[in-house]
């Protein structure tokens, strides 16, 4: 049986790894920072990025946290279907922005990669964000606040689909 606290943890996992995602996707998009994931470590190494130090308003809250949950489904089972093409190697960093880093996978895994890149762009559009907006979120999640704020969010929109 899953506790409040196991829920709570559960949530978290998903919400880091899909706003990792996310922002990588999105920098590709429109921004000239490009961001470096390790796929084994989950650490993000931004190359040259600035962050306006603006704030973050209650619907962009919303939106963002919509986008993080919408995704993760998706973001799961493309890197699925890549590390079963990928096999018993490591999935390679995927950038969105850097085509490099999707020509470097298998041919058949490539398609796949493009797919969850064309997805980031779709769902975060579709929730009244610009991919801008949601990598420039994305970079201050840092902030205690903010990541509070989110979670909240989350929480809110784990509820209401039960």
């Amino acid at each position: 049986m899953m506790t409040p606290f196991d829920s709570q943890l559960s949530l978290n996992k998903v919400w880091r790894r899909a706003l990792i995602v996310g922002a990588i996707s999105s920098v590709g998009l429109l921004s000239g920072q490009i961001p470096e994931l390790s796929r084994n470590s989950l650490t993000l190494v931004f190359s040259s990025a600035a962050y306006a130090q603006s704030t973050v308003s209650n619907i962009e809250v919303t939106r963002f946290a919509q986008v993080v949950w919408e995704i993760e489904p998706t973001r799961r089972s493309k890197m699925k279907k890549i590390q079963d093409i990928v096999g018993s190697k490591d999935i390679p960093d995927i950038v969105c922005g850097i085509p490099k880093t999707i020509t470097s996978l298998p041919s058949a895994a490539q398609p796949v990669a493009r797919e969850l890149c064309d997805k980031y762009v779709e769902v975060i559009t579709n929730n009244k964000l610009t991919p801008a907006r949601f990598y420039e979120i994305s970079g201050m999640v840092s902030d205690p606040d903010l990541e509070h704020r989110i979670q909240l969010e989350l929480i809110a929109i784990q509820k209401s689909k039960k």
